[in-house]
């Protein structure tokens, strides 16, 4: 069984673990939201398919699910979500439903 809080807590904030990802301007309280990196330039068609599914869930929630890509200098571009974890001390729908989607490809 996973943990979607614990999940939570140990997400929020990993951006800064990324020495070129820069946050963008517009988030407030950037240490409450995630970066989830899902395609790459070497990602395979099943991974585009997950992306796919991902990115149609993930375009329900607005605001609190940004579609975002980066350069990196070892990689090319990623793919992913910059996504609001906790909201006034919760965690956000938006977060729980990319946690159900990637325990159930974790499971599969």
């Amino acid at each position: 069984m996973y943990d979607i809080d614990e999940i939570a807590k140990n997400s929020a904030g990993n951006w800064k673990t990324l020495a070129e990802f820069s946050v963008p301007a517009d988030t407030d309280s950037p240490n409450e939201w995630s970066m989830a990196w899902l395609i790459h330039p070497d990602s395979t068609p099943e991974e585009h398919e997950h992306y796919a599914t991902v990115a149609k869930e993930m375009a329900t929630f607005g605001d609190d699910a940004r579609w975002i890509t980066q350069p990196h200098w070892g990689t090319g571009t990623l793919g992913g979500f910059w996504i609001r974890v906790f909201n006034d001390g919760r965690v956000t729908p938006a977060f729980k439903r990319l946690c159900e989607i990637e325990i159930a490809s974790f499971d599969q």
